[in-house]
């Protein structure tokens, strides 16, 4: 196992692509003519918030890429505040991005951005500042004026959880496959909130299919104690060509990434209800669900997030 010092962070998911491939019974919806703006923004230590503004009438329909590109709100103002001053976020259009910020972002989401060298990609209107960076435990204020609308959201980066050790161990039945496991020593009486990506070979950052959060009372449940957990590969939910019988194990000859962030409760419960609600759409037997949005005034999520990086290396090596 190793840990690199710093490998790129800039973790965001569009609100709207997320619940694009949502069944039609979503739980929540906006008013009739009620066009309500949708926030997808973060913040992590030693980089710069980022913000992404769409509107609801796309957040609850089927869309693709190409329609992507329409459904951006412009000229917004965007603030953070972290406490002690008030920051303005500036609007770009992805294609007007250093060229190293826009490939982390492409990797990151997992979507081909529109750029001097991929004119055909996905042109993403994109809100932040060079003048403000996360921190470990600090507290972050958002705020935004848009379409004649007032929206505001508070977000932490809780204290990055370390883990012991990383691995993976073998299929029990097939020895191609391997499940990746980590060791965690619970620092009880706190609670602790986890969403993890992976990246398999240099690809993209993807969270699990499924579920990609983890809490202290339903996974951890340690109360001090060091547990083992195994954990999915983490997929693109928008590619339909997954063998589920075999999708949560990564190849043995992979090198894969772990991201594994500390997250706050909201951003937890945003997550949690979220993926739920996708997982369990089209079931006529499944519990109504609430998706928890932190952002008064509209939906979505701003979130703070405090990663780790860890690299397990095919055994070969």
């Amino acid at each position: 196992m190793h840990m690199p010092d710093r490998l790129p962070a800039i973790a965001f998911l569009i609100s709207a692509l997320i619940f694009a491939a949502c069944e039609k019974e979503i739980t929540i919806k906006p008013n009739e003519g009620n066009d309500l703006i949708v926030v997808e923004g973060h913040i992590e230590p030693d980089l710069p918030p980022y913000v992404i503004l769409t509107r609801s009438q796309t957040f609850f329909s089927e869309t693709d890429i190409t329609s992507l590109s329409h459904i951006f709100v412009q000229g917004a103002t965007v603030t953070v505040s972290d406490g002690h001053r008030t920051v303005a976020l500036t609007e770009l259009a992805s294609n007007n991005l250093p060229g190293d910020l826009l490939d982390s972002i492409s990797r990151m989401i997992g979507l081909p951005l529109a750029s001097v060298s991929n004119p055909d990609g996905l042109k993403a209107v994109i809100y932040t500042t060079s003048e403000l960076t996360g921190q470990s435990g600090g507290r972050y204020t958002l705020s935004v004026e848009a379409d004649g609308q007032h929206l505001s959201a508070v977000t932490t980066i809780p204290d990055r959880i370390v883990l012991d050790s990383v691995w993976t161990i073998p299929h029990p039945a097939t020895d191609t496959l391997r499940t990746l496991m980590v060791r965690y020593t619970d620092p009880a009486p706190e609670e602790n909130y986890v969403r993890y990506f992976t990246s398999v070979n240099g690809r993209p950052f993807f969270p699990p299919y499924f579920t990609s959060v983890l809490d202290e009372k339903t996974y951890f449940n340690t109360s001090g104690k060091i547990v083992d957990i195994p954990l999915e590969k983490g997929h693109n939910r928008y590619d339909n060509d997954i063998d589920f019988s075999v999708y949560s194990y990564f190849a043995a000859s992979d090198t894969i990434v772990l991201r594994w962030c500390s997250i706050d409760k909201d951003h937890f419960r945003f997550w949690s209800t979220a993926e739920f609600n996708r997982n369990s759409g089209g079931n006529p037997f499944s519990n109504p669900t609430h998706i928890s949005s932190n952002i008064k005034g509209g939906l979505g999520i701003w979130g703070g997030y405090n990663p780790g990086y860890y690299i397990i290396r095919p055994e070969s090596d």
